[in-house]
């Protein structure tokens, strides 16, 4: 009890403690009753915030489970957007190196739901036509759609969606 004496002694010289010493005892127990009572209530509120953050944690860990045992039952039901899977890369990476190899850069490449789509602008004609038959033949990319409009004689500007 001599460490709590340094409390107690701190408790007598407080405001609070000298107004406590003033009421008379019936009114002192009822002090203590509602401290008793605000403290049992503070504990109970700590102690049903955890364990309701602790059956929050489980629902969430369940359904993460039931997803995943999904994902690992379906896999083989998700296409590959990506025909370069065997080499790891993204479609939008096959797409971007396979036109640096014939000496340009599409203006834009974009992910889309069912694929990339790739925007060429002012680029030669034959460099084009090149680029996308070489992603068809070397790494089976499928063009779902081609627009080529002429820029000025013999270079194009070109949208292509693919998959």
């Amino acid at each position: 009890m001599d460490a709590l004496r340094p409390v107690a002694e701190a408790w007598a010289r407080s405001n609070l403690g000298r107004r406590y010493d003033g009421l008379a005892p019936r009114e002192r127990l009822l002090v203590r009753v509602c401290g008793g009572l605000l403290a049992v209530l503070a504990f109970y509120a700590g102690l049903d915030s955890l364990l309701e953050f602790r059956a929050n944690a489980v629902t969430r860990y369940q359904n993460e489970q039931r997803d995943l045992l999904w994902m690992e039952r379906n896999q083989h039901l998700v296409s590959t957007v990506d025909p370069a899977a065997g080499s790891g890369e993204l479609l939008s990476t096959v797409v971007n190196s396979t036109a640096a190899q014939f000496g340009f850069r599409p203006r834009r490449t974009q992910t889309e739901s069912d694929g990339v789509s790739a925007r060429i602008e002012g680029e030669q004609f034959d460099k084009v036509l090149r680029w996308a038959h070489a992603l068809e033949s070397r790494h089976g990319v499928e063009i779902t759609r081609a627009d080529v409009d002429l820029n000025e004689p013999g270079r194009v500007d070109a949208r292509f969606s693919l998959r």
